[in-house]
């Protein structure tokens, strides 16, 4: 497989502020649902994910959903992070999920959406577990400036239409990838990595996320999010 690093380069990144739900120290569990009551949300995460365009992405907040979407430049990448102790968030817990639809271009690979974990905002190097087309799954890792395809798959379990829920669970340096449900791949992580968690798209495509989910994080006393650094 021609090394996809050799191709594609980071456009853009925005840390997300987080909210819960309820404001008190300890509070459990994040759902961004990108959805507001009375109509389309101007803005999600907290503000910092809106719709517009940079660089080669255009985005859209609409219907509870939010879109990326790519259509000239196939070495591309789009991504969010969060990372804990910035903004209300005092730890994400073991598990982080969210619903993807993926709609590659044309003989675009790779090309995909999901979850990025593991990053470090200092190196930017991350593991990214994605929905490609044709219902397959893939493990990325950007290590020392390249991406590589770590693991790679067609379990079945993929719907084939509408969204997908891609879920990473956490055990030490050991990570489980589940598709709907159904584990699909593990992997070790290595030694040394980073906390950031977060959205990813990659290559040209349409790519809609829903629901991003962190089912265990615990908030910090004080309120007042903030960005990332």
């Amino acid at each position: 497989m021609r090394n996809p690093g050799r191709r594609m380069r980071n456009v853009a990144f925005i840390a997300l502020t987080l909210w819960f739900c309820a404001g008190a120290a300890g509070a459990a569990g994040y759902l961004e649902t990108f959805e507001q009551a009375g109509g389309a949300p101007a803005s999600a995460l907290g503000g910092v994910v809106k719709p517009g365009r940079d660089g080669a992405w255009s985005s859209s907040l609409n219907g509870g959903i939010y879109v990326l979407e790519n259509k000239g430049n196939p070495g591309a990448v789009k991504y969010y992070y969060i990372v804990p102790g910035a903004g209300s968030l005092e730890s994400f817990g073991d598990v982080v999920r969210v619903e993807v639809g993926v709609e590659p271009a044309a003989g675009a690979s790779p090309s995909g959406a999901g979850l990025i974990f593991g990053y470090d905002p200092g190196t930017r190097d991350y593991s990214a577990f994605v929905l490609e087309a044709d219902g397959r799954h893939a493990l990325y890792r950007r290590e020392a400036g390249k991406l590589r395809r770590v693991l790679s798959g067609q379990s079945g379990t993929a719907k084939g239409a509408g969204r997908d829920r891609l879920e990473v669970q956490f055990a030490g340096r050991a990570v489980r990838l589940l598709l709907n449900g159904n584990v699909v791949g593990s992997a070790s992580m290595p030694g040394s990595r980073g906390e950031g968690v977060g959205l990813i798209a990659l290559g040209a495509g349409r790519f809609a996320f829903d629901n991003f989910e962190l089912p265990q994080a615990v908030g910090q006393a004080g309120g007042g999010a903030r960005p990332a650094p």
